[in-house]
């Protein structure tokens, strides 16, 4: 096969009205993306650079490149598109790509914005020269394209120390579930209305004592020689021992109950807890497979003997059709004279002339 000579890859420059026309396109495009939120899909843009009446390439009437107009593209003849592509994605990569902001004043690293699997991120460190990374999500609002070196540097101002309360230090982070304050062992998630990066002292010791408050109410009465409690739960208060739930009634107050009441409301109204379900289940499904066996042995033993005579048959089937002699076949069909104009019928044999 011939190799075709590849054309030099540069460009020609445009003419005036090609440029003209250029602009009025993009305008277009800019348009359409600011109507949209500022994301316009792959589709829509298509639309509008191929096919917009008066702009697009197939619907603006210029003359097209190429000796038939679109022979260009094809990346069989020339690598001509694939550059011209690779020029545009260059430009996307560069600009969404890695940016550097400047240097951290305390560890004197470069610091920088990226794009990363789950969104723009800051970066203190050079993956070549420095072992450790530190890494920080933007927050909502931010720009990788117009974020400044000292709003990326408070972003690494997480886990911040508030102070101290009750002798414990208290500070406010962001972790696998979210924003969240924490002092001594307990953490607290914080509301949405709560910033982590300006949420105060006060603020955060609220938020933890809050949820202190909701587990201390959590246990309404227990007995010190009973695992027996009476506890509020997400749908109201409840009786547990840890391996059975039970109901209280509507018209008793939980915190008057006694021992022996919870204990007989137990043994009525009492279900497993969640963790009893799974054995509950696993022990059903035993006792059914106990009893299969014993009443389906006979079953199998019809069904196999029936399946050897079926099997049987078929070998005697196949033994009785095959003949030492074979006779030639016999045709299907008669060949028929065709005729130009004329449909060609075609006659089956009858039955007793069949090969069969």
């Amino acid at each position: 096969m011939r190799r075709l000579r590849e054309p030099d890859l540069a460009l020609p420059e445009p003419d005036p009205a090609a440029r003209a026309h250029s602009s009025r396109v993009r305008a277009a495009i800019v348009e359409a993306i600011g109507a949209r939120g500022g994301f316009l899909p792959l589709h829509d843009y298509v639309e509008i650079a191929l096919y917009a009446p008066g702009l697009g390439y197939y619907a603006a009437g210029a003359r097209k490149l190429g000796a038939d107009g679109d022979f260009t593209t094809a990346p069989e003849l020339t690598r001509l598109y694939g550059a011209s592509v690779a020029t545009q994605v260059g430009a996307i990569l560069e600009a969404t790509g890695a940016r550097e902001l400047g240097t951290d004043p305390k560890s004197g690293k470069p610091v920088s914005v990226r794009l990363g699997r789950y969104g723009p991120y800051a970066q203190i460190g050079d993956k070549d020269t420095d072992e450790k990374l530190e890494f920080a999500s933007l927050r909502p609002g931010q720009s990788m394209h117009t974020i400044t070196l000292e709003d990326a540097i408070e972003l690494f101002k997480l886990p911040r120390k508030l102070g101290q309360h009750d002798g414990e230090e208290v500070s406010v982070g962001i972790g696998r579930f979210g924003p969240f304050a924490k002092r001594g062992s307990t953490y607290a998630s914080l509301k949405k209305e709560d910033d982590p990066y300006t949420i105060d002292l006060a603020r955060a010791v609220f938020l933890i004592e809050e949820k202190e408050e909701i587990a201390r109410n959590r246990v309404i009465k227990e007995w010190a020689d009973s695992d027996v409690q009476v506890l509020n739960g997400r749908f109201g208060p409840y009786i547990s021992d840890g391996k059975l739930n039970g109901k209280i009634p509507k018209d008793r107050e939980p915190a008057s109950l006694t021992l022996e009441e919870v204990q007989q409301l137990l043994a009525e109204t009492g279900k497993p807890a969640r963790r009893g379900f799974g054995a509950k289940k696993a022990a059903a499904k035993k006792a059914v497979t106990k009893k299969a066996p014993a009443e389906k042995k006979p079953a199998k033993k019809a069904a196999a003997k029936k399946v050897a005579k079926k099997a049987a048959k078929k070998a005697v089937a196949k033994k009785a059709y095959v003949s030492p002699h074979p006779e030639p076949a016999k045709p299907l069909l008669t060949a028929g004279k065709v005729e130009v104009g004329k449909k060609r019928v075609i006659k089956k044999p009858a039955r007793e002339d069949a090969p069969f």
